[in-house]
């Protein structure tokens, strides 16, 4: 009886180990210290990049971007591969990256189409917070109808908005349009996380949601049959 339940046991653990896809999510200084093998101080040059930009395209509310452990919250509510898609509030780099291209190409207007190569969600005007997280298994992030996937074995996410669109961008003089001050590079330091975050759900949330609830509803039904084996043998 002792071997039966010990294999329940073993098979509940299984079941809520393969549930998981996010295998760890970087703190700062562990993704300042990982990414630095390749670039010098890696947030600092993606906001470099983004006050750059700014400039080049006269965009008045580039907002500043921080590392936000916060985000893991959000990130651990994906199980699987199929759920590694946008949030009501965040947003995931690669995913359906042919939409955000076509967004920045209507931005942007440019005489050569091929851009979608340099195209980088960080420079999205209205994210203010990013985490990277390791994943359990690789995941494929389709571009478009194209034959080509991106193989991930990590995700980027950013916060705390769940669209992008054209209209994020407002032209003028860069930090000319921050609500709540800016930088020394003319990037806008961020409002408080409510006045930044998207309403209604994108895609994930309810997904996400109902998946935890089919994982929650599995696993009591194992405890049952592990409680009835005890009791009943």
């Amino acid at each position: 009886m002792k071997t039966l339940l010990g294999l329940v046991v073993l098979f509940l653990s299984a079941h809520l180990y393969s549930t998981e896809i996010i295998s760890a999510c970087y703190t700062e200084e562990s993704y300042e210290e990982n990414a630095r093998e390749k670039y010098r101080n890696p947030l600092n040059l993606m906001n470099e990049m983004r006050a750059e930009y700014s400039v080049k395209h006269q965009i008045a509310n580039m907002h500043e971007l921080k590392y936000d452990y916060e985000l893991e919250k959000e990130a651990r509510k994906m199980k699987t591969c199929a759920e590694l898609k946008h949030g009501s509030n965040y947003r995931i780099a690669r995913y359906k990256q042919d939409e955000s291209v076509a967004v920045r190409d209507e931005f942007e207007k440019p005489s050569v189409k091929e851009l979608h190569l340099s195209y980088s969600m960080y420079l999205e005007p209205l994210m203010t917070a990013f985490i990277r997280c390791n994943l359990t298994a690789t995941c494929e992030f389709p571009f478009g109808n194209r034959t080509f996937r991106h193989r991930a074995t990590f995700i980027d996410i950013y916060g705390y908005r769940g669209t992008f669109s054209v209209s994020d961008f407002q032209r003028g003089p860069p930090g000319s349009k921050c609500t709540h001050g800016k930088t020394e590079k003319d990037l806008c330091i961020a409002p408080p996380r409510s006045e930044m975050e998207t309403g209604g759900a994108t895609g994930s949330g309810q997904e996400s949601k109902e998946s935890n609830i089919g994982a929650v509803n599995s696993m009591v039904s194992y405890l049952f049959i592990a409680l009835t084996i005890v009791f009943f043998k």
